[in-house]
Formats: C-alpha cells, sequence, structure tokens
C-alpha cells in the first residue's frame, strides 16, 4: 500500500513493462521478467508506472501499446520475438507505431552463426529472428537468437526484448539500463526503507503518517510476515527523518533486510547458554536451524510442542502461551520455514530483545 502525499514522479519519464504471451497471463509461467526489470529500474530510480501483461493476440498488444503510448514515455516490452507466427511484438510495434518493418540481413547472418556453432541446421522460418523496425538500434542475442530492439520516436522510447528470462536480463544489464541512463531519466525519487520485526502494520501506521503527512512526505507500507517496511519517498538523497526513526525505534532492525534467525542470533548469541530449549519429538525437526539447541542447559526455557495431526505449532515462556497454525496443505518444508520466522518473532517479544 502506498500513500503519496505531496511529492510526485516525474510522469514524463514514466515507464511501462509490457509482457507478451498466452503462458503468463494464463498463469503457465510466472512473470519473472516483469519483476526482476522493475527491480533493477526502481534501484537506479527510474518511474515503474504500470505492469501489463497480454495474450498472443495481435490486435490486443496494439492496443496495449497504444494505450500505454498515452501516458508513457517509456514502453518496455518482454516476449514475442521468436521464429515462429505467434511471435507478434515487431508486427504490433509496427501497426501501433505506424513504422515499416524491414529485414535486417546482418542480424539474420548472426543468427545464422549462432545456429552453425550449435552444430544444427537454421530453418528459414529463423529469418523472422532478423525483421526490426526501421532504424531499430540491435541488442546482440545473449545466450539465444534473439536480438533485442530499441525504437526512438518523437514523443516515445521502445524497447522490445526477448521473453526467456536468461536472455531477457543479461541484455537489461548490458543494453538497456546504459541507454536510459544516457536519456537522463533516472530521476525519481529516493526511497529510505525502515524494516521492522514483529511490528503491526496498523498500529506502526498511526504513528507514522501523521508524522509523514506534517512534513508533506510521500510513504507506504509492505508487510511480509514477520517484517514490516515502512518506505519514505524524498527528493533529496540522505534525508533527515529522525522523528520517524523515533516512531518506529521499538521494532526497527535496521535500513536493510535482515533474516529472522539473525536478530535473534545477533542479540542473544553471546549468551546461548543461557537457554534451554524443551522440544516434543515433532517439534525437534523444526528447530533444525538452531545449531545445537538440544545441548543447551541454560536457566532460560523455552518451550516449543508441535501438533501435526492439527498443523499447530505452540510455544510457551515463563507461563505466557502462544501457538501458530498452518495450513494443512504446506510441504515440510514451508512449515520449517515458517515455524522458524515465528517462533523467532515469538522470542523477540518475550525477552524483549532490543532491536534498536
Amino acid at each position: 500500500m502506498l500513500y503519496t502525499i505531496i511529492m510526485k514522479h516525474d510522469e514524463n519519464h514514466s515507464i511501462a513493462l509490457l509482457t507478451t504471451g498466452d503462458e503468463v497471463v494464463s498463469g503457465d509461467i510466472i512473470n519473472r521478467n516483469a519483476s526482476q526489470i522493475a527491480k533493477q529500474l526502481d534501484d537506479h530510480r527510474f518511474y515503474v508506472k504500470t505492469h501489463l501483461a497480454v495474450r498472443d493476440d495481435q490486435n490486443t498488444v496494439v492496443n496495449a501499446i497504444q494505450w500505454l503510448m498515452k501516458s508513457h514515455k517509456v514502453i518496455i516490452t518482454t516476449g514475442g520475438l521468436g521464429p515462429t507466427l505467434d511471435d507478434l511484438t515487431i508486427d504490433a510495434i509496427s501497426e501501433a507505431t505506424q513504422l515499416p518493418v524491414e529485414f535486417n540481413p546482418d542480424a539474420w547472418a548472426m543468427v545464422q552463426r549462432i545456429y552453425k556453432d550449435y552444430g544444427i541446421s537454421c530453418p528459414d522460418n529463423n529469418k523472422r529472428l532478423a525483421r526490426f523496425i526501421k532504424g531499430s538500434t540491435l541488442f546482440k542475442p545473449v545466450n539465444g537468437t534473439a536480438h533485442g530492439s530499441l525504437i526512438q520516436t518523437d514523443q516515445h522510447i521502445i524497447i522490445a526484448l526477448p521473453g526467456p528470462p536468461k536472455e531477457c536480463m543479461p541484455m537489461v544489464t548490458r543494453d538497456l539500463m546504459p541507454y536510459l541512463k544516457t536519456q537522463a531519466l533516472d530521476n525519481g525519487l529516493f526511497r529510505t526503507t525502515f524494516y521492522l520485526f514483529a511490528a503491526s502494520e496498523s498500529h506502526v501506521a498511526s504513528l507514522v503518517e501523521p508524522e509523514c503527512q506534517k512534513n508533506n512526505l510521500s510513504f507506504g507500507f509492505r508487510t511480509s510476515f514477520p517484517y514490516l517496511e515502512v518506505k519514505v519517498f524524498t527528493k533529496e538523497p540522505n534525508p533527515k527523518l529522525d522523528g520517524i526513526q523515533e516512531k518506529v525505534s521499538p521494532w526497527f532492525i535496521g535500513f536493510k533486510a535482515i533474516k529472522y534467525e539473525h536478530i535473534f542470533f545477533d542479540y542473544y548469541l553471546k549468551q546461548f547458554d543461557a537457554f534451554k530449549f524443551n522440544a516434543n519429538e515433532q517439534a525437534k525437526p523444526l528447530l533444525a536451524w538452531l545449531p545445537g539447541w538440544h545441548k543447551q542447559q541454560g536457566s532460560i526455557e523455552l518451550n516449543v510442542a508441535y501438533i501435526d495431526s492439527e498443523k499447530t505449532i505452540e510455544a510457551s515462556y515463563h507461563g505466557q502461551k502462544a501457538s501458530f497454525t498452518l495450513n494443512k496443505n504446506y510441504s515440510q518444508e514451508r512449515i520449517c520455514l515458517l515455524a522458524k520466522a515465528w517462533l523467532s518473532m515469538q522470542w523477540v517479544q518475550w525477552l524483549q530483545i532490543p532491536l534498536d
């Protein structure tokens, strides 16, 4: 959830990510490209405004491009650059922009060389891999045969990248990012993220929102059990945010994510011999992440039980009790992961570990 108060990104520099492919829209595969590209762009202060995925239908792709052109400076497409008739991206860009497609002999020669290096013949239908919008700048293939391409019009920049992540992502790093930086588009807001542990989003929001509103700051929250991220956006780097840090100090673990088990270890590892962990037989596998837990004979007793039939973890400490019920369809690996997170969070609260 993101609340924008006063400051906004420059809409004239906005970027859209358009993924084409029936397999993405139908849910057969996860759209990793969009996530990874957006993360790289955001890390370098480019403003990604829209993600869109559409099926392999030319009219649909054309309409999507034309719609995105109305409110985005840059459109990055992934997918639809292969040799088959359902690879429609180049033709769709041509129709959407009214720019012609041309055959590139040099690109075709490179595709043939790649096939030769693979030791297999190159069918003529691969000539589709050498069709681009006239005037395009080409990105050489990586881990495959598809070129990327870039076309710059008076109003827009359209960049077509291949769909397979092993081909797409190296091209993003090698070609896309350096090019976008030359266009002075990396001027978005700076983000400061406060990482909190075992905090209630609604409670923290009641403290942080008034502080941000008072200072006209854009802000947002992201919950990922057992963490809460408080994101603050500013025009300047290294802003002074002492007021917000003071509000979140009871749960603050840093400006970078820290694994939950490390929170417990980092603050209590030096006095690990003060603990004694008591676990029933079913709970023992859930404590495997605690090295030597079964050898501890300290005075602080932390009790853990797991009831497999009910998929419930129970914990207690000095008369305090808590339980956590998991989905019955979870795998053992998933159960162990959630147990680690939940137990760490519970112990941090009970033992009043000073997170600041």
